[in-house]
């Protein structure tokens, strides 16, 4: 798996590449981390 880091701002979901899988999944991932906090705590 190719390894890269990713800004995310109005980003079109469905334009991921296929290697990180559905792109729906990869959104809920995003989206329930961000909601969490996970983010705030990296920065």
């Amino acid at each position: 798996m190719r390894r890269c880091t990713i800004i995310v701002h109005n980003i079109t979901w469905r334009a991921l590449p296929a290697e990180f899988g559905n792109w729906n999944s990869v959104w809920k991932r995003f989206w329930r981390l961000s909601r969490s906090g996970t983010f705030e705590a990296s920065f």
